[in-house]
Parts: structure tokens; C-alpha cells; sequence
């Protein structure tokens, strides 16, 4: 499957049942490279997010309800770096997700 959206792509796989009214998808997406360099450029440690061309690239998971599906970032993926390419990365994103949690943890 691929599904192109304003700034993002997406390719993947997975399957709806309109009978059940259910949805289960696995995404790889990537913004444009434009897209991608704007953001890189405001917020630095997104690079590690970064495919070889320069793409911002978040593995997706789309599951439960058509009409009110769940969509969330699949970390489990990105942290086994089959998107990043393991490596140094691999700790570079810990660092990454570790920074949002805890901020958000702050404002709460």
C-alpha cells in the first residue's frame, strides 16, 4: 500500500474489515525532504530520525476502530533500528524519546 498526503508518504502493509468495522496497518512514513531539512534545521536531534536521503522516517501503527482508529509512533521499531540502521543511532534515538518523555512528564 502507499498513501501520499500533502508533506508525507507513506508505504506498508495490513488489512480493514468493514464488516467488523476494524483497521491494522504498519506504516514506514517519511516526510519530504524538504519538509524534513525545515525541521532537522529548527529542532537538531531530529536528524537521527533521518533516512540516507535526508527524509525524516517514523515506523506507524494504525490499529482498532475505523472510525476512531488508534495511530501511534511504532517505538519498538525504531528503537531495534530497522528504519535507522542501528549503530549509534540506536542510542541517539533513546536520547531523543527520553527528552520528550520527560518533558512531558514535566507539564504534567
Amino acid at each position: 500500500m502507499r498513501l501520499v498526503v500533502g508533506d508525507v508518504s507513506s508505504t506498508g502493509s495490513g488489512s480493514f474489515d468493514p464488516e467488523q468495522g476494524t483497521v491494522t496497518l504498519t506504516l514506514t512514513s517519511q516526510l519530504t525532504r524538504e519538509e524534513s531539512d525545515a525541521l532537522v534545521a529548527r529542532y537538531g536531534l531530529l536528524k537521527v530520525l533521518s533516512d540516507r536521503s535526508g527524509r525524516l522516517t517514523l515506523p506507524v501503527r494504525i490499529e482498532g476502530s475505523l472510525m476512531a482508529p488508534s495511530i501511534k509512533v511504532d517505538i519498538d521499531a525504531a528503537l531495534k533500528g530497522s528504519l535507522l540502521g542501528g549503530g549509534d543511532k540506536k542510542d541517539d534515538v533513546k536520547s531523543l524519546l527520553r527528552g520528550l518523555f520527560d518533558r512531558k512528564k514535566k507539564k504534567d
